[in-house]
């Protein structure tokens, strides 16, 4: 999971096949994003506020932007090329 960049939101992903963004005050569902990779292992928010971007097992980075209008959409970057999976480093 990770915060935006003001603590007032939340991006998760899980192993059920969604990105979800939070309101993180209310527990509201703002966007639900459903995944072409159910396998997520890192989520985070662009520092902007307006792109959220996964990767997992499918070696894949997906980029997607959040609009007021719509709780689901199409990456609108994916960035393959990685040799093995996308987590989060230890640190």
């Amino acid at each position: 999971m990770d915060w935006d960049q003001n603590k007032d939101h939340i991006v998760s992903a899980s192993q059920d096949g969604c990105l979800i963004v939070w309101n993180a005050f209310t527990q509201e569902k703002i966007h639900v994003i459903k995944l072409a990779c159910p396998w997520m292992m890192t989520c985070a928010y662009s520092p902007s506020g307006y792109a959220v971007a996964c990767g997992g097992l499918d070696n894949v980075c997906s980029v997607y932007t959040l609009s007021s209008q719509q709780s689901s959409a199409s990456p609108k970057s994916v960035l393959s090329g990685h040799k093995a999976y996308i987590r989060v480093a230890n640190m």
